[in-house]
């Protein structure tokens, strides 16, 4: 006797058609919510090129320095500071190098004139960590331990700022993988986000258990919840 061959139903997990005799049942698709983003060309880049920043390599010295052409403690914080923030999504060289070495003289040398220039800080800073580059990721959260130890009160001037930072470090905060950095005079040493996050909660009072709170983030950004 002839029999009628069944007719194979796809349908998506967790739904009515799933329950179906003759279904078969597709995996949930990918959230990809760990793959790296694409980014556009940088402003850090752009000036850069066209030689308006006031920094070039310095290949005398000891390596990945770099030279400032006029007085560091003179320049306009309020311009170059988010400039040199931006150019922190950059990978390639010297862009890398410059924008994060000159991040960091800026904020060893720039004292209370920091603290007015964090809100303008905080888009370059959300547009990084979206990235999910672990290498990016990585350099900014260094970047943020730095950052909070700069001057008085400048923890404190970024807790407003919370919602736009802290739902991708909650994404992130148990990725393991190592990226390693090359140190000047160091020996080279694996780094992990979760490691710098730790680093962060750790090494200043403002951002401690109180304050940085992961219940602050929305519930529909969160990973930790059922």
């Amino acid at each position: 006797m002839w029999k009628k061959k069944r007719t194979e139903l796809k349908a998506e997990a967790f739904t009515v058609r799933a329950s179906m005799e003759n279904a078969v049942v597709e995996p949930p698709a990918k959230t990809d919510v760990f793959q790296e983003q694409a980014y556009r060309p940088t402003a850090f880049r752009k000036h850069y090129d066209r030689r308006d920043l006031p920094i070039a390599l310095d290949y005398g010295g000891r390596p990945n320095s770099i030279k400032w052409q006029v007085d560091i403690e003179r320049i306009d914080y309020h311009h170059y500071l988010p400039l040199f923030f931006e150019g922190l999504r950059e990978t390639a060289y010297p862009y890398e190098t410059l924008a994060c070495q000159g991040v960091y003289d800026m904020l060893d040398h720039g004292g209370q004139k920091i603290l007015p220039v964090i809100p303008l800080l905080v888009q370059p800073i959300r547009e990084a960590l979206n990235t999910r580059n672990h290498r990016v990721v990585c350099t900014m959260l260094k970047v943020l331990q730095r950052l909070v130890m700069s001057a008085d009160g400048a923890g404190e001037a970024l807790v407003p700022y919370y919602r736009n930072i802290l739902p991708m470090f909650n994404i992130l905060k148990d990725k393991r993988r190592s990226v390693v950095f090359a140190i000047p005079g160091r020996a080279l040493k694996p780094s992990t986000v979760w490691d710098h996050l730790r680093k962060i909660r750790k090494r200043h009072s403002m951002i401690s258990s109180e304050v940085w709170n992961w219940n602050s983030i929305p519930v529909y950004l969160r990973t930790d919840v059922d």
